[in-house]
């Protein structure tokens, strides 16, 4: 989903949309639920710390929780106006990994991650179709190439009337696609359960951020002869078990009782 159709989902859902202010950064944030922004101070109630890897109420509110570490990853994720019938999934090198999913609308979205130094998508335009395709139709206007950073999620969620959630709570390897998955699960646990279900998250947090963190050296082993075990590996492993393995991060039981999945992270 597009930045601007997330901004106008919030603004439709909002029983007040002029409380939403745009163009408004935050400078500090207070335990006791202040929130200082352009020169001014607001209270609220609860205040739901969503801001992002490089978190400023994270850094300032929990300043022993564990650090921000840059993981050598460069990423690319773009959406292509390509329909594709089959061609899906994840691609592994051994030092980079893409990935292919469809979008609910028609159109394709791709993502992927190398440790490669020096290395752009330029590289990639021998790997099996249909990803030289997506990536001659890349533009570089509408990609995205973020920096791939991860932290891992502190003990406590609740900091006051402060919560944490999204990358702010637990920035990870895209290993499996969860990280928006996560943030959303975190956001629905908040406003069914409240606070307090979402300080019982931290478990699977952890779960997953480990899972991620292990999954990437299974996906981008970094030499060529770990890829080659990897590679064994995989050929001796029955389908079901992998899917298995892989697809357990995924699944969520949502507040209420009601099975969600996610294995696109979407």
């Amino acid at each position: 989903m597009r930045a601007a159709r997330s901004v106008d989902l919030l603004v439709d859902c909002s029983a007040a949309p002029d409380c939403i202010r745009y163009q408004c950064p935050v400078s500090a944030v207070t335990a006791d639920g202040v929130v200082e922004a352009q020169g001014a101070r607001h209270q609220f109630d609860l205040v739901v710390a969503a801001d992002g890897a490089r978190s400023l109420t994270r850094a300032s509110l929990w300043p022993r929780a564990p650090r921000l570490r840059q993981t050598g990853i460069a990423g690319w994720a773009w959406i292509t106006d390509t329909a594709l019938s089959e061609g899906f999934g994840t691609i592994w090198g051994y030092d980079t990994d893409l990935g292919i999913l469809p979008l609910h609308d028609g159109r394709t979205y791709v993502y992927g991650g190398t440790s490669r130094r020096g290395a752009d998508l330029g590289s990639f335009r021998d790997w099996a179709e249909p990803l030289p395709s997506l990536i001659a139709e890349a533009s570089p206007s509408a990609m995205t190439t973020p920096q791939i950073l991860e932290a891992r999620p502190p003990r406590h969620l609740i900091n006051g009337r402060v919560v944490l959630i999204g990358d702010a709570a637990h920035a990870m390897r895209p290993t499996f696609g969860q990280g928006a998955a996560l943030a959303m699960e975190d956001a629905v646990t908040l406003a069914c359960r409240g606070p307090a279900g979402l300080a019982r998250r931290w478990p699977r947090m952890l779960a997953v951020y480990g899972g991620a963190k292990a999954g990437s050296y299974v996906a981008t082993p970094r030499t060529p002869a770990l890829g080659v075990i990897r590679n064994w590996a995989l050929r001796i492993t029955p389908n079901p078990v992998f899917g298995a393995a892989a697809g357990s991060v995924s699944y969520w039981r949502a507040p209420g009782g009601m099975a969600a999945s996610n294995p696109s992270g979407a």
